[in-house]
């Protein structure tokens, strides 16, 4: 199958592939004991990541061109949504369908506060713990104990270096990780933090670390 790939990938320029995974092209050859570089050497690797600010807030307030949800979400509702998230795009969009259908079923047409916590917390016990759960089983040991370093707030590479005890290459390796996978980002002031307050929820409630 690898084979036939690259023979349409180099010989028939009028066809287009389209590869989607959670995993780079090495990262697969580690896992696999394949070499799908050498497969797949012609091939361009983008990386999607997570959106925009305002990209976030027109999912969520306009999530079609014939549907608007000024009305439902308030200011304060959509920047909770985008800080909960970290305006990861099938976690904006999950509360937003918690939400409506929680509304939905109450026959109320505005979202309060205690809405959100309400759909966080069904989509980190039920609807998408198996999302949180297989993100967290991509982790190995390291990437682990620098997550459970950066729930107690933001860190710089000296503090994980010291709390962590790992050596400074592999530490920079670890955090090079997270950062590709956007479980962490990097602020302006060389600190680090976790990008997703709802991963943060989801490792306290089931006790990972």
């Amino acid at each position: 199958l690898f084979d036939w790939f690259r023979e349409l990938i180099q010989f028939h320029p009028r066809i287009a592939i389209l590869f989607s995974g959670v995993s780079r092209l090495d990262e697969m050859g580690t896992l696999t004991g394949i070499s799908w570089p050498s497969y797949f050497i012609n091939v361009r690797t983008l990386h999607i990541g997570l959106l925009h600010s305002t990209d976030a807030h027109k999912l969520i307030v306009e999530p079609t061109e014939l549907f608007s949800d000024d009305d439902v979400y308030s200011h304060d509702i959509v920047k909770c949504i985008i800080q909960q998230t970290g305006c990861h795009p099938l976690l904006v969009q999950a509360i937003c369908s918690e939400l409506i259908e929680h509304l939905n079923f109450e026959k109320r047409e505005h979202a309060e506060l205690q809405d959100i916590e309400w759909a966080i917390q069904k989509i980190i016990e039920e609807s998408f713990k198996d999302y949180f759960y297989e993100q967290w089983e991509r982790t190995n040991q390291e990437q682990r104990t620098c997550l459970a370093l950066l729930l107690a707030g933001p860190t710089d590479m000296t503090g994980l270096e010291q709390q962590s005890g790992l050596d400074d290459q592999i530490l920079r390796q670890t955090m090079r990780t997270l950062l590709r996978r956007d479980l962490v980002r990097k602020n302006d002031d060389e600190t680090y933090e976790m990008t997703i307050p709802m991963f943060g929820r989801w490792m306290r409630l089931n006790d990972v670390v």
